[in-house]
């Protein structure tokens, strides 16, 4: 599954280091769609493609969770998966799950 993930900066390498959760989306940046009202990604300047092998992780559906890396352990799951009103979000807590393809400059984006 491809993923989306938008932030300031230029991201070869996840660093759980610096994060409690990667977290992706599967809105991509040319599609029509709300950034700023619905994702907060306005003003991102780079996209890292992702991708995930979805069908091999155990996911858990719903809700929104600030920490990513107890809830995924509390739960044994791989992925969260929270569908909101037009685009649905994913978090990993373990990096070695997702796959960087590319890092974009977002060009779409103001």
């Amino acid at each position: 599954m491809r993923l989306y993930h938008y932030t300031d900066a230029k991201i070869e390498k996840i660093d759980m280091n610096k994060c409690d959760g990667w977290w992706m989306t599967d809105v991509a940046p040319w599609d029509d769609f709300d950034f700023d009202g619905e994702m907060g990604a306005q003003g991102s300047r780079y996209v890292v493609v992702c991708e995930i092998d979805y069908d091999n992780l155990e996911v858990y559906v719903g809700g929104d969770h600030e920490s990513v890396s107890a809830f995924c352990e509390e739960e044994s799951v791989d992925l969260i998966e929270n569908r909101w009103d037009g685009y649905t979000d994913y978090a990993v807590a373990n990096p070695d799950l997702v796959r960087i393809v590319e890092v974009l400059e977002n060009k779409w984006r103001d």
